[in-house]
């Protein structure tokens, strides 16, 4: 139960950042899911904004590899909130 509760105030902490800080982003979220999708915008590589996220220290995720019928594709990125703490997703 202890688990559950501390994803789900991630979950809902994570839920709330978009808005915040990249309002007319395209998000995806299922219920329950650790992990949060976001439309990068046309012309965005999501491999390079991954790579310039982690050099800032934001580690967010290709979604390329996830699209196994167009590895090709590489227009989300992936973001966890299953290994971070709910105080570090706004930072």
């Amino acid at each position: 139960r202890r688990a559950q509760a501390v994803v789900a105030e991630r979950q809902q902490t994570m839920a709330a950042a978009p808005d915040r800080h990249f309002p007319r982003a395209d998000w995806r979220h299922c219920d329950g899911a650790s992990t949060f999708w976001m439309k990068v915008p046309d012309g965005v590589v999501a491999r390079a904004l991954a790579a310039s996220a982690a050099a800032r220290g934001v580690l967010v995720e290709s979604g390329a590899r996830y699209f196994h019928k167009d590895p090709t594709r590489d227009d989300y990125v992936r973001l966890s909130v299953s290994s971070i703490v709910s105080n570090r997703i706004e930072d």
